[in-house]
């Protein structure tokens, strides 16, 4: 593996939207094509935030269905189910 496919992490958001964290910037995988996007998307699932409850709500971080539409895929994942192209076109950046 290398230094690239190390930096690269993918997510499935919602079972339909593909994500790549990389170079400490974030993209989704739209029309075929990497978009970047706002970097909070991401860290904001993986600690469960919810931003449809209030900041003094003990439900607003740890939220278990915001933390559960989100799912680490390995690279061999994303390969199988949307492409080498895909994988080419976010290292080629």
């Amino acid at each position: 593996m290398n230094k690239k496919e190390k930096d690269c992490k993918f997510y499935l958001v919602e079972n339909n939207r593909l994500f790549c964290t990389y170079n400490n910037e974030t993209f989704e995988l739209k029309n075929n094509e990497w978009v970047k996007m706002n970097n909070s998307e991401i860290t904001d699932r993986l600690i469960g935030y919810d931003p449809s409850e209030s900041s003094d709500s003990p439900y607003a971080i740890g939220n278990t269905d915001i933390i559960s539409s989100i799912k680490e895929l390995t690279l061999k994942q994303v390969i199988e189910n949307f492409g080498k192209s895909v994988i080419n076109k976010i290292y080629n950046r």
